[in-house]
């Protein structure tokens, strides 16, 4: 019975806390949920990890002609990795194409 009542000891319980409030999270919540692709910020951010591209970057080589996540890393002089930015990518060109189609009606 000894050898139970060590395991039935309490450990102190540790407490983590946090350095933002409540509303400072709910606010990053909110601001991470907005579309803000036009913005300096969002131009700033890596698209591609491994190679280290940017989303201007991206934006440039679709400027510039490219159609497919492989024309984007061609024209980055770059090759796809783990391809996780693919689908990112795949996400810019159809915004683009959206974009195109509304200004041409």
């Amino acid at each position: 019975m000894f050898a139970h009542r060590r395991f039935l000891r309490r450990r102190p319980a540790y407490v983590v806390t946090n350095s933002i409030g409540a509303r400072d999270a709910n606010d990053l919540q909110t601001r991470s949920q907005m579309p803000y692709y036009g913005t300096v910020e969002a131009r700033n951010m890596y698209v591609c990890n491994c190679n280290g591209i940017r989303e201007r970057d991206v934006r440039a080589a679709i400027d510039g002609g490219a159609a497919r996540p492989a024309e984007i890393f061609r024209a980055c002089g770059m090759a796809p990795q783990c391809a996780r930015c693919v689908c990112d990518m795949r996400r810019m060109l159809d915004e683009t194409r959206q974009s195109l189609r509304f200004a041409a009606e």
